[in-house]
């Protein structure tokens, strides 16, 4: 059905009288207050616009907890950040059943609506009637009113209406506090592999950014940071070929501080491996030995002597003294991710179980749990997360290898993306994703009791690592930034 068989001058009128319900019902909440937007947000999917009225002393109350939390170094820090999130006001939810007459017309229906076309239609009778409220005063007048921005917030929709509304139903000057206030922090960067040092002091990771200019390539590298409290310095980088494909999706630590990582190269159609080793702390390199194809993974022995590289063909390549040996042969099946669960013994997957894989690459079931996989270990091997497909709102611990249940950890309401289980096994960290929603956010549990201790809201992760000491949740992430794209997280 398309959205245009909604009559305009109905739905203009709908908007009308609880938009005025809204306003008022919030002042009635919190009289005291000064707001500083009054927005309608629709979120991607079925086109529905819900009210907010976000005011300056919600926005403290957010801000100061998230750096209490350690989400956020400083208050005006956090409050440039959460300024304009709507799920992270104190008052969400507020006004979600004051919009009557607008639901009552378009909720029958909107399931059948078009995401794009449904908001235009959605977006120009509700700025039809801010306009026409507007006039009247209903919303303030002078200073009072310059202060407020009335908006339709569909970033996270293929259309966003933030700012064709805003430029609309806002004098000139509040449209430029709006951009100030939103401008972009940096260009965008993203980090995939994140490895920690044994001892915590050094976080390697890969970091992509976009250049300045459209004229020069994007920097690739491999980044070596002291952890500096819940701050990052650099200690050194291996700027990367961009332009010819180049990126290290894998990074490991033997116990000895060894980093080892794995980079691949295209050109012309084919793929070429290269596995490094690199001193303790710096990026001098030890040794090197190069393959062809697509990579699967890397995994690397506690004691560093023992290398393997898993590829997409189901050949897997096992390396040993320092690289200078190679062996590699073809699975019978795929066995992912494979990692070191002895001195010289590989744990893997496949769609009818568990797998190790010894040095003569012999293969022998470890248990049979079907569409299953492994999340993560501990730092001893004597824990494994482990996920089954169906699952999607949460995961089990198992001890290792007796594969003896230890905990299934639940998080109802939000659907499990990822976890990893912190060194010495107590803690998970988990990444979920709110049922209906598009925001994120990173739980952290004892694995003990199965008991939430943390959780922090609206991160983008790839990666997250322990630091020693279960106090620091390290995230490679990705955004818009100047900085590093890791954030240390104090949870506790």
């Amino acid at each position: 059905m398309s959205a245009k068989k909604i009559k305009p001058a109905q739905l203009r009128d709908a908007f009308k009288a609880d938009l005025v319900a809204c306003w008022q019902h919030a002042w009635s909440l919190h009289p005291k207050e000064t707001p500083y937007a009054f927005a309608l947000h629709g979120l991607e999917g079925t086109p529905h616009l819900y009210p907010y009225v976000l005011t300056e002393e919600g926005l403290a109350q957010v801000a100061e907890r998230y750096v209490r939390n350690g989400h956020h170094e400083t208050l005006k820090e956090a409050r440039k950040s959460l300024r304009y999130s709507m799920e992270d006001s104190p008052y969400a939810g507020e006004l979600e059943d004051k919009f009557p007459t607008v639901d009552a017309l378009v909720e029958p229906i909107e399931h059948l609506l078009d995401e794009t076309e449904g908001y235009a239609v959605l977006a120009k009778a509700a700025m039809d009637a801010f306009e026409a409220l507007d006039r009247k005063g209903v919303f303030g007048k002078g200073r009072r009113r310059e202060k407020l921005l009335l908006m339709i917030d569909t970033r996270l929709a293929e259309k966003d209406w933030s700012k064709p509304s805003i430029k609309r139903l806002n004098s000139n000057k509040a449209f430029r506090r709006y951009e100030a206030e939103t401008k972009l922090d940096g260009p965008f960067a993203t980090s995939n592999a994140l490895v920690a040092s044994p001892d915590g002091r050094v976080l390697y990771f890969e970091c992509s950014r976009a250049s300045v200019s459209e004229k020069d390539p994007d920097i690739d590298e491999i980044v070596a940071c002291d952890v500096m409290g819940l701050r990052l310095k650099r200690r050194w980088s291996i700027s990367l070929q961009s332009r010819s494909g180049e990126s290290t999706p894998f990074l490991a630590c033997s116990a000895d501080g060894v980093l080892f990582a794995l980079r691949r190269k295209y050109f012309r159609g084919s793929c070429t491996v290269t596995v490094q080793r690199f001193a303790p702390g710096t990026k001098k390199l030890l040794s090197q030995i190069e393959l062809v194809g697509e990579p699967g993974n890397l995994a690397v022995s506690a004691d560093g002597s023992q290398v393997v590289v898993g590829m997409s063909d189901r050949m897997v390549c096992w390396f040993k003294d320092e690289l200078k040996v190679t062996e590699c042969r073809k699975l019978k099946q795929e066995l992912w991710p494979l990692q070191f669960v002895g001195p010289r013994e590989l744990l893997g997957v496949c769609k009818k179980g568990f797998f190790s894989v010894d040095a003569e690459f012999r293969v022998k079931s470890s248990l049979a749990i079907r569409n299953a996989y492994i999340l993560s270990m501990d730092e001893g091997r004597k824990l494994c997360a482990v996920k089954k497909r169906k699952d999607e709102f949460g995961f089990q611990v198992f001890r290792y290898p007796e594969w003896k249940l230890v905990r299934s950890i639940r998080t109802p309401g939000h659907e499990l993306r990822g976890a990893v289980l912190s060194r010495d096994g107590k803690l998970a960290a988990c990444e979920v994703m709110k049922c209906g929603q598009y925001s994120t956010s990173v739980m952290v549990f004892e694995v003990k009791s199965g008991r939430e201790i943390a959780r922090r809201k609206a991160v983008d992760v790839n990666q997250m690592v322990f630091l020693p000491g279960n106090e620091v949740l390290a995230i490679s992430t990705y955004g818009f930034m100047k900085s590093e794209p890791v954030i240390l997280w104090r949870f506790r």
